[in-house]
């Protein structure tokens, strides 16, 4: 139960920086008077960091054991 807790944790945590990305661009559009170009690069930026990050924690995750940089991971998000 503790591991797909775990798992699903992960998930949720993308799922809500997407989010709250989507609800920062809308808002944010109106007074930054952002083009439909910049509103694009700004959301596929988001998926980029999440790529990027995927990459690079999967590779410590393989060299240190996922739980720490799990916890780790968790940590720099809720900071």
């Amino acid at each position: 139960m503790e591991l797909v807790a775990g798992a699903t944790a992960g998930y949720v945590a993308d799922g809500y920086g997407l989010g709250v990305v989507g609800i920062a661009l809308a808002a944010a559009q109106p007074q930054l008077a952002l083009t439909a170009a910049w509103l694009g690069a700004v959301g596929a930026s988001s998926l980029a960091g999440l790529f990027v990050g995927a990459l690079a924690s999967g590779s410590a995750a393989d060299r240190f054991g996922r739980r720490p940089i799990y916890a780790y991971n968790m940590i720099a998000f809720v900071g």
